[in-house]
């Protein structure tokens, strides 16, 4: 069994700079070290418009998907329309996008400022999400990427990883700085139990069937 990893990233020219291409090297660089890496497929889509959403996700059907840029501060997530401008994505018709997966998604990271609103709309067609309740600084975004994918690569659960990027956040900060507000939410409906997506009896699995 392979997971699938899709990244997505949106760089309207009418909005800041985001590093997002650092951001996609971190998980590119946890996978290349990780002992599970042949289990694992990264794929990545820069520059994603509403247009393109859907039909990308049914393509590659991703059991993870990330997206690295912004959002509005209610909660709208923004993507790069064909001429590069922003397009503020309705928050209705891209949730039933996810419910349209169905259950071959188990996890969503929403990589942008304020995306715990849409986060919890979202969670209640995949098995988890992470979100940001408030403003993220790039710098913590790629902090905290790098220590989860290093970790879930690493046959840590999707909580556990959670945990210990969240505590490398704050064990790395600063005097006087401030740590993001960053939420973990779960499907209720769904199995409760601590969700694992690479381990060692799936590699040993593979290697037999090879």
């Amino acid at each position: 069994m392979t997971l699938r990893i899709l990244y997505l990233s949106a760089l309207p020219r009418d909005q800041h700079s985001l590093p997002v291409e650092g951001e996609y090297k971190t998980i590119f660089d946890a996978k290349s070290r990780s002992k599970y890496r042949s289990q694992i497929d990264l794929d990545d889509w820069p520059g994603i418009s509403i247009e393109e959403f859907q039909s990308v996700i049914e393509t590659f059907k991703p059991n993870i998907l990330h997206f690295s840029g912004h959002a509005t501060e209610v909660g709208e997530l923004v993507f790069q329309s064909p001429e590069e401008e922003s397009e503020k994505v309705p928050k209705d018709p891209f949730t039933i996008a996810f419910k349209l997966l169905g259950q071959s998604l188990k996890l969503v990271v929403l990589s942008a400022c304020y995306s715990e609103k849409q986060a919890e709309q979202i969670v209640k067609h995949v098995d988890r999400i992470i979100g940001t309740k408030k403003e993220i600084g790039s710098d913590k975004a790629i902090e905290f990427s790098k220590k989860y994918y290093e970790s879930l690569f690493d046959g840590k659960s999707v909580e556990e990883a959670f945990d210990i990027a969240e505590n490398q956040l704050n064990m790395n900060k600063k005097e006087g700085e401030s740590v993001p507000d960053l939420v973990l939410l779960k499907n209720q409906s769904r199995d409760q139990s601590p969700l694992v997506l690479v381990n060692e009896s799936v590699e040993l699995l593979n290697k037999v069937k090879n």
